[in-house]
């Protein structure tokens, strides 16, 4: 991890590098995994996938407002990418915004395509209807 962040202060906006190291980080269990991820996106915001694993990994570490924050700035380049959609439905699902989130999942789940997560997604679409 210690290389990574050292090769990552001398490279700038190396997209795989970043990615490589929030993996590392992770499979490390290490605090604050998604580090590279938002160091990258410092200079390339735009970059949906990047930014959809940061705020995923955010959520999963309960940082739920951030996690928002990030899906919300994806969803902006991204509006139909299902993963997005579900991640945010998910924090705003925990956040008590319950219109929203069910909302957002009719809309992902709407698309005939599988998708990683879509029984979660359902089902939690379900919980959130009763």
């Amino acid at each position: 991890s210690e290389a990574y962040d050292k090769a990552l202060a001398l490279s700038g906006a190396d997209r795989s590098l970043a990615f490589r190291a929030f993996v590392v980080r992770k499979r490390g269990e290490l605090a604050n995994p998604e580090t590279p991820l938002l160091g990258f996106l410092r200079q390339q915001p735009a970059d949906t996938e990047i930014r959809r694993n940061a705020a995923l990994s955010l959520l999963s570490r309960g940082e739920t407002q951030q996690a928002i924050e990030h899906f919300e700035l994806a969803l902006i380049d991204a509006p139909d990418d299902v993963i997005v959609l579900t991640g945010l439905a998910r924090a705003l699902a925990k956040s008590g915004e319950t219109e929203r989130a069910i909302g957002l999942l009719e809309k992902a789940l709407a698309d005939p395509a599988e998708f990683p997560g879509r029984q979660d997604a359902a089902d939690l679409l379900g919980t959130l209807r009763n």
